[in-house]
Parts: C-alpha cells; sequence; structure tokens
C-alpha cells in the first residue's frame, strides 16, 4: 500500500502543506542566521515581517503581522516602529476604519527584499546540488504541475 493511501488522502495534504511551511521559514531563518550582516542589524523576526510586507502585493494590516506571526500587540508595535525609524515601512490610519493601522512598503524595503531573495535562491541552490538528477526531474515536475493547478484556479 503507498504511503499516500495509508496516510489518508486528507493528512497527505496537510503533511505536505506543512513541509512546504516549514521549509520556506526554515530557510529564511538559516539565511538570516549565516549572512546576518545582510540583515543590517535586523533581528530575525523583524527579517520575517519585511519579507512578509515586501512580498504582499497590497498594504498590510497590522493585526494581520499579530495573527500571522503569532506574536504579541506590543511586540508586533515594538517592531513595527523600529522598521518605520529605519525607514522600511510607514504607517497610516485605514480610510475604512481609523482604529486600523496599515502598513506600506517603502522603496528600501524593496530593495533589501530583493537583496534578500538573492541571497535565498544561493542557499536553495546550494540545498538542492543534495538532490540526484532524477529527484530534481521530479520535484521539477511536481512544482510544475502545482504551478499550473494554480494559474488555471486564479484565472
Amino acid at each position: 500500500m503507498s504511503k499516500w493511501k495509508s496516510m489518508g488522502e486528507e493528512s497527505c495534504e496537510e503533511s505536505i502543506l506543512e513541509l512546504l511551511n516549514e521549509c520556506t521559514d526554515k530557510m529564511r531563518r538559516y539565511v538570516a542566521y549565516k549572512d546576518k550582516h545582510r540583515l543590517h542589524g535586523l533581528s530575525i523576526s523583524q527579517a520575517e515581517i519585511l519579507h512578509y510586507i515586501a512580498a504582499r502585493k497590497s498594504e498590510v494590516m497590522f493585526a494581520e503581522l499579530i495573527e500571522r506571526f503569532k506574536i504579541s500587540k506590543s511586540l508586533a508595535s515594538q517592531s513595527v516602529s523600529r522598521l518605520i525609524v529605519r525607514g522600511y515601512i510607514r504607517k497610516a490610519r485605514a480610510e475604512d476604519d481609523a482604529r486600523n493601522i496599515v502598513i506600506y512598503p517603502t522603496k528600501k524595503l524593496k530593495k533589501f527584499h530583493s537583496e534578500l531573495k538573492d541571497v535565498e535562491r544561493r542557499y536553495l541552490f546550494a540545498a538542492l546540488k543534495e538532490l540526484s538528477s532524477r529527484q530534481m526531474r521530479d520535484l521539477l515536475n511536481i512544482l510544475t504541475k502545482l504551478n499550473t493547478h494554480f494559474d488555471r484556479s486564479f484565472v
């Protein structure tokens, strides 16, 4: 019996999602640990917050950071304040509800994010070299199928 059938389809799907998220998080933390000088004195948590903000196509709500990173309002507020002082983000009150705070990336963040993505690519490519040619082809095929599915889903 295949591992897929013995695990059950739902638990296998959850495991795949968890592994993809864990791999992404671990790679970012590894990059932050190995390339501290590239973080310009930012903590790993601050770098993760910046990555999340930069990767979004629109503004980010302050409350979203608390939920996404499972941090207290106080810690989120401290991190946002430090990132504003360093020029990576700016904040404003939401137009529809002044109680909500909206966070926007600055040009400095976009440049920093681009540099960080280049470093992440180098570390990812180094990790991929541990795979055999067959494993690389299999991974490429799987990711291509997933990407094609998402492309069709959002059209």
